[in-house]
């Protein structure tokens, strides 16, 4: 009995002594907030007296007929015998809240300008905020040209490759070669000769036909719908490194089905590849 009495009693002692330390902690703690917000009230006197100081050494650049204007329109006491200084002071210890704010209205409202010493910081603020606009629009404006040019060069050769047709003559003696140049040169003079590169080099190997350098067009004479699959790493390996790859198949035999093209596709989608135009051709 005696033990256990022992025990509660140190428990309620350890209980105890928690939760002294625990309000000690807290009014700690309180006593940090308290000190803060003093500190930060202080500061806000502070700045509000070096604002209301900086408003009245505004007023100090009037003439005395636009200091009898401010104190008529805020209602400061005064007599037209007072000097400059008189009603200068006679607003300082008016009751009116005299800051910069209301004294930069005032003098707009008389079409006064502010003095530089005054309007520096005000006017180098606005320039620096004016030259950061203009940054971020010439950059916007140029960001929205590419993506315009991007998106026209696109759409202009997605419709030039879907109404190419070549000229076939003979189908025993067409080969994908004939096909190669026939689809440069149509190319050239849609886009002009210099965006056009024949057999371009890549990682891939040699990509048929690359326009502005960033769109690459893989062609295919199909004879078996075994191709497709044949080309899937070869078209892989362009994605990564253009834009937009475009395979353009001429199955001028009719070897391939609706369904033939549509399981190249899937393919080429589970290999993440979704920078592809496919496009038939018969």
């Amino acid at each position: 009995m005696n033990a256990n009495f022992l025990l509660i009693g140190n428990i309620k002692h350890s209980n105890c002594y928690y939760n002294c330390m625990s309000f000690f902690d807290k009014l700690k703690e309180a006593g940090k907030k308290a000190g803060a917000k003093l500190q930060e009230e202080a500061q806000k006197q502070v700045d509000k007296m070096k604002d209301r100081r900086e408003a009245l050494d505004m007023l100090k650049t009037l003439r005395k007929s636009d200091l009898i204007k401010f104190c008529d329109e805020y209602g400061v006491e005064f007599t037209k015998s007072m000097t400059k200084n008189d009603l200068i002071d006679q607003i300082n210890f008016s009751s009116i809240s005299i800051n910069t704010e209301l004294v930069t209205d005032f003098f707009a409202s008389i079409k006064r300008k502010i003095p530089g010493q005054f309007s520096k910081t005000v006017v180098e603020d606005v320039e620096i905020e004016q030259e950061i606009t203009r940054t971020e629009t010439v950059k916007t404006e140029k960001v929205m040209t590419k993506v315009k040019k991007k998106t026209e060069t696109i759409t202009k050769l997605n419709s030039h490759l879907k109404n190419f047709k070549p000229i076939v003559g003979k189908r025993s003696q067409f080969k994908e070669h004939n096909l190669e140049v026939q689809m440069v040169q149509s190319l050239q003079a849609a886009f002009g000769l210099d965006k056009v590169n024949y057999q371009e080099r890549a990682r891939g190997g040699r990509v048929d036909i690359v326009v502005d350098d960033k769109y690459a067009i893989e062609l295919k004479l199909v004879t078996s719908p075994t191709q497709l699959t044949g080309m899937i790493g070869q078209v892989m390996k362009y994605s990564r490194e253009y834009d937009k790859v475009f395979v353009w198949i001429y199955d001028c035999r009719s070897q391939l089905k609706t369904k033939d093209v549509n399981e190249f596709k899937k393919m080429m989608k589970q290999a993440s590849v979704n920078n592809l135009e496919v496009l038939v051709k018969r």
